[in-house]
């Protein structure tokens, strides 16, 4: 194999500060996607090709990185989560996969005993097929926490569960009625249940105490570790406030793990010129380095379990879902920040959400004639398959969730469902959306799931869970290869944030983020993709995790 050109080091002298050799590397880039051996100088990759090349670069001073034969690939990049929570998650009441309503209760009682002087019982995680007809309510929660607040927040984070404390806290009663975007749900009688979804989630969690600056640093910094022990060097933050994003550059300023960030700020509903104002100050202070801001991100419309999907034909058992916004309003504010140079994502899961979103960045670019904006719609959850060729038309990237396609039990017996066999046979249509020839960013939206990119992987490609079921695959015409799963987790998302030319490959004058794992996993069979094990992570040529005995 013979070497690509190696960059030119300020001397003249192509020395390498470190190599990495004997490895099998899938470098995400078309023009050499394999090789065995890589030179890092400064924070750049210096050259790429056969060990005996790489170790000419090599002098006394360098650090040789025997790789043995371990898989190596870019430095992966999540291309939607959501830091803060992600952090907080990791020291608070977890709720994921519980199977029953009585494993929900057993941990929410567990964790109260332990926790006796916190004022509020707060946790998220709880999956909606825990509880008979899919949503919970507040009589076995009273029971559990009976004297004081409790609040739990559902694993996608669009709809919370209340005890009564909490209710009359918040002085929510049969005759409040629904905030804008929002549903207080009821029973039959007209009193509320205690299950409160998108907009009206509010009416609890403003009264919730909000983590104190250091114990947002903290969950920041755990966030960071965390996610570099996943081989991520790159992440993309959702609709972070102003003031959280202070704090985070402080944290990336300081010493500690380092993951480079690119956030969106909220999309804002009102006083649109004021708040794109402020943003423009944020966007020229954070403009490199580990931080970086571009991009401002809304929602169309909420989730499939909570049926406020904006969907053009209606649910099972009535209702099309809810829209954040109307065209008008929708167009008015994506043209508004598209003028100002700034790329706009939305979360759009329905499929009436979805067009919503694409007709808006048509219009847009119509009106501002832009070009290479790549407007994001996350999620693309339910796409009428046709609406595929208008995100390729438009250049709009498609942000999904290899996750979100984990055919686990909320998956099998509430989420589909939900959607009935038409839209549940095109839901999460990650081959659909690589043949259409749109740009398909891979993501986590952690804390809805971990961003954990091995696992995600190995669900992209076999469509099953962990444990092999259902066998076959969920929707298996829709598996996808595994260079597509890394190439989605790496240089598409490098694309999705205009950052192509500086990472996403493994290329000379890229920058040196890579991470080594213990399988090949172009060479595993797909059900052994879960077993490999991030063994180190590097970002800029520098070691940001590495794991023990490695």
């Amino acid at each position: 194999m013979a070497l690509l050109a190696p960059a030119v080091t300020p001397a003249g002298k192509d020395t390498a500060d470190r190599i990495f050799v004997n490895g099998r590397m899938w470098t995400g880039d078309p023009k050499r996607p394999r090789a065995e051996a890589l030179a890092v100088r400064g924070p750049l990759v210096l050259a790429v090709g056969t060990s005996g090349d790489v170790r000419a670069l090599a002098e006394k001073a360098t650090d040789v990185v025997d790789l043995r034969g371990r898989f190596v690939a870019p430095g992966f990049i999540d291309a939607h989560l959501h830091l803060l929570a992600a952090g907080v998650s990791l020291e608070e009441l977890r709720l994921d996969g519980a199977p029953t309503i009585d494993e929900v209760c057993k941990r929410v009682a567990e964790w109260a005993r332990k926790n006796p002087d916190r004022h509020w019982v707060t946790g998220r995680g709880w999956p909606y097929s825990a509880f008979p007809g899919g949503l919970p309510a507040r009589g076995p929660l009273d029971e559990i926490v009976p004297d004081r607040p409790a609040w739990l927040v559902s694993y996608d984070g669009h709809t919370g569960w209340a005890n009564s404390f909490a209710l009359r806290l918040a002085r929510i009663t049969r005759e409040t009625k629904d905030p804008p975007n929002g549903i207080v749900v009821r029973d039959a009688s007209g009193e509320p249940t205690g299950v409160l979804k998108e907009g009206a989630m509010t009416l609890v969690a403003r009264l919730v105490p909000e983590p104190l600056p250091h114990e947002k640093e903290r969950a920041f910094k755990l966030a960071l570790a965390q996610a570099a022990a996943w081989g991520l060097t790159s992440v993309q933050v959702m609709g972070i406030p102003e003031d959280e994003l202070e704090i985070l550059a402080r944290v990336l300023e300081g010493e500690g793990p380092r993951v480079r960030v690119r956030a969106a700020l909220p999309l804002p509903t009102e006083a649109v010129p004021e708040a794109l104002g402020r943003y423009e100050q944020l966007r020229r202070r954070h403009a490199g380095g580990r931080l970086s801001v571009g991009a401002v991100k809304g929602f169309v419309d909420g989730v499939v379990e909570a049926k406020t999907a904006a969907m053009f034909e209606p649910y099972p058992d009535g209702g099309t879902g809810s829209l954040n916004w109307t065209q008008d309003e929708l167009d008015r504010a994506v043209a508004r920040f598209d003028a100002a140079g700034w790329q706009v994502m939305l979360h759009a899961i329905g499929d009436r959400g979805i067009d919503m979103a694409l007709t808006a960045f048509e219009r847009a670019a119509i009106a501002n004639r832009t070009r290479d904006r790549r407007h994001r719609v996350e999620h693309v959850e339910v796409p009428r398959l046709s609406d595929l060729r208008r995100f390729r038309a438009a250049g709009v990237v498609a942000s999904t969730q290899a996750l979100f396609a984990y055919p686990d039990a909320n998956h099998l017996r509430v989420y589909l469902p939900m959607l009935g066999p038409e839209r549940a046979a095109r839901a999460m249509p990650f081959r659909s959306i690589d043949e259409a020839g749109v740009v398909q960013a891979f993501g986590s939206d952690w804390p809805v799931y971990p961003a954990d990119v091995v696992r995600a992987i190995h669900c992209a490609v076999t469509r099953t869970t962990l444990e092999g079921t259902p066998p076959g695959g969920w929707e298996p015409a829709q598996r996808i290869v595994v260079e597509a799963a890394l190439r989605h987790f790496t240089r598409d998302a490098a694309r999705a944030a205009h950052e192509e030319d500086e990472k996403g490959t493994l290329a000379p004058g890229r920058l040196a983020d890579l991470v080594v794992l213990s399988e090949d996993l172009l060479a595993v069979p797909p059900d052994r993709i879960k077993d490999a094990r991030v063994l180190l992570t590097v970002l800029a040529g520098q070691d940001t995790y590495r794991a023990s005995g490695f």
